[in-house]
């Protein structure tokens, strides 16, 4: 599974945030107290690399098709 930390969750909910998810801004404003600057730093880095990496595996993927 997936591992299962504030900082992970930091992480995927600013993925969702930046596909425009209101309960993600939400949860975020929760849980960023409970990180420290460079967690919250590392993690929206982290985010994005997912979205590009799920992104690029998307257009992968339609060329295939």
């Amino acid at each position: 599974g997936l591992p299962q930390s504030v900082y992970h969750a930091y992480t995927w909910l600013c993925l969702a945030e930046s596909q425009g998810s209101i309960e993600a801004v939400e949860a975020i404003g929760k849980l960023q107290p409970l990180l420290q600057a460079k967690q919250v730093t590392d993690a929206k880095k982290q985010a994005a690399d997912l979205y590009e990496y799920i992104h690029d595996n998307q257009l992968q993927s339609e060329e295939i098709v």
